[in-house]
C-alpha cells in the first residue's frame, strides 16, 4: 500500500479499487464526484469526528431523504427498494447511497461467496439464509440477518 492509504478503511478501499476496479459494480460510478466507498467513509468520518454532537431524533443531513421516505412509507419499503435495484442507481444517488450501498455490498458479497465455490469461512446453509432474508427486505429479519452475519463471517 502507499503512504496515503495506511488506515484500515482507506487501505481496504484502496485494495478493493486496485484488485476489483473492473468487477466491483459499486466502483463503476461516483457519488458527488467521489468513489462510492470513499463517499461512505467521508460520511462515517463526519459522524465520528466532525459532528461530535448527535441529538436524537435528528439525523445527519445525508440521511434526510431516507428519513423522509421512511416517514411516508417505512424502512421495509426502502430495504426492498434498494435490494431489488438491479441498476444500483440508488447506490450512486447521494440521497439514498448511505443505506443502499451497504445493503447492496452485503448482497453482492454473499453472491460472490456463492459463486466462488470456495467459501470455507461461511456455512452455505447460513449463506442461503442471508440471501433469503436480503430478498425479503423486512426490517425485523434484516436485524436478525446482521446478528447472524456477525457470527458466521
Amino acid at each position: 500500500m502507499d503512504g496515503l492509504h495506511k488506515s484500515d478503511h482507506k487501505g481496504v478501499i484502496y485494495l478493493q479499487r486496485k484488485y476489483f476496479s473492473t468487477s466491483d459494480k459499486l466502483l463503476q460510478s461516483d457519488v458527488e464526484d467521489k468513489k462510492t466507498y470513499y463517499w461512505l467513509m467521508e460520511k462515517r468520518e463526519y459522524v465520528n469526528y466532525k459532528h461530535k454532537t448527535f441529538v436524537e431524533p435528528d439525523a445527519p443531513y445525508f440521511w434526510e431523504k431516507v428519513e423522509e421516505t421512511m416517514l411516508e412509507k417505512d424502512i421495509n419499503y426502502l430495504i426492498e427498494l434498494y435490494l431489488n435495484d438491479n441498476t444500483l442507481s440508488y447506490c450512486f444517488d447521494p440521497d439514498h447511497s448511505i443505506l443502499a450501498t451497504p445493503l447492496q455490498r452485503l448482497k453482492l458479497t454473499c453472491r460472490d461467496f456463492e459463486n466462488s465455490g470456495i467459501s470455507p469461512y461461511i456455512d452455505l446453509n447460513k449463506l442461503g439464509v442471508i440471501n433469503t432474508e436480503l430478498n425479503r427486505g423486512v426490517e425485523f429479519r434484516l436485524k436478525q440477518l446482521l446478528n447472524i452475519t456477525d457470527s458466521i463471517i
